[in-house]
């Protein structure tokens, strides 16, 4: 990718026109067959997750760069997401290393990012932020099921409407939806 660069850089310095080359020409077509390879690999991932969900398959969990992670999943996002609504991503500086499974990493992001596109029906921004946490004895005792340590922590927010209370107590549940059918 680097060298492409450099060749049509060196190719508009004698000529004065980048878009005439044809190694330009060739670079675009390489970078679409790209963007659609890893568009290729990321449904796969998906598919495999509904297989996994239907079969109650064991997960793959990775080691893996949660601010990398979002990074290479935004151009997905931005397919499902209208262009009227921004996706900001605030990555911390530096975060630990987590132990997920890829798919279903991607699935979870995906489904926030859903919701949250169908609770701005105009205009918005989501928001999606990475840092690392530490839940200390404090947070442990006043949030039941919680275990101290060191975390990463994953927020989506948007500038939607919200849940109302009465569907805010179900949201946990597997086949909850607010959508009509």
């Amino acid at each position: 990718d680097w060298v492409g660069r450099r060749v049509i850089e060196a190719y508009r310095q004698q000529t004065g026109d980048y878009f005439s080359s044809p190694i330009w020409n060739f670079y675009k077509c390489y970078r679409a067959c790209v963007r659609a390879k890893v568009a290729a690999l990321r449904a796969a991932e998906f598919t495999k997750g509904l297989l996994a969900f239907a079969r109650r398959q064991v997960l793959d969990p990775v080691r893996l760069d949660l601010g990398a992670f979002v990074a290479d999943a935004v151009p997905m996002l931005r397919h499902l997401i209208p262009e009227n609504i921004r996706i900001e991503v605030l990555p911390a500086a530096e975060t630990d290393m987590v132990q997920a499974d890829r798919g279903q990493l991607t699935r979870i992001l995906m489904n926030l990012c859903v919701n949250a596109r169908d609770a701005m029906p105009g205009s918005g921004t989501i928001t999606i932020e990475i840092a690392n946490a530490v839940m200390d004895a404090a947070f442990v005792a006043a949030h039941l099921g919680a275990r101290a340590g060191r975390y990463v922590c994953l927020r989506v927010a948007d500038t939607g409407v919200g849940i109302n209370e009465e569907n805010l107590a179900h949201i946990f549940e597997p086949f909850f939806t607010t959508k009509q059918a």
